[in-house]
């Protein structure tokens, strides 16, 4: 990979530090990156600037944090666009922009559902969404459904 501002030939593998502040917390964390050994350029790695928005995105949802940015962040670190989440929830999507804004308190059980949207995809599971969906749009049950072996 050539470097963007010197043009260098080649940058080297290292770690940065990323932060992110959301309230009144800071968070901080080493994600992979690549250096330019000629002007010491940094370059983040996008997958894993990602992962580290993820992991924030869970310390928020475990401590309980209802503010307005952190439910904001969580839905952004999962790569949910507002207007979808309103859809999963059964709530209007100024009803998501109020709560972003801190315009109206969050609701615990969207905040819930929403830290276990978080839960999952740091998992690499998708439960959560396809109960969502599924509720969202119910489908009908056959007359008989054959459910397997059951073990005790």
């Amino acid at each position: 990979m050539e470097c963007y501002k010197c043009k260098a030939a080649e940058m080297k593998p290292t770690r940065a530090q990323a932060q992110v502040q959301i309230g009144g917390c800071a968070f901080v964390g080493s994600v992979e990156a690549v250096k330019c050994p000629s002007c010491e350029t940094v370059l983040l790695d996008g997958p894993a600037l990602e992962r580290f928005e993820l992991v924030v995105a869970a310390k928020l949802g475990e401590a309980g944090e209802a503010s307005g940015p952190a439910f904001k962040h969580m839905r952004k670190a999962i790569g949910m666009k507002a207007t979808d989440l309103a859809v999963l929830l059964d709530v209007r999507p100024e009803t998501i922009s109020r709560w972003e804004t801190d315009a109206q308190p969050v609701e615990r059980r969207a905040l819930a559902l929403l830290v276990a949207l978080v839960a999952d995809e740091l998992a690499g599971s998708t439960a959560t969404l396809d109960r969502l969906r599924a509720l969202a749009k119910p489908r009908k049950l056959a007359k008989s459904v054959r459910v397997g072996k059951v073990a005790a």
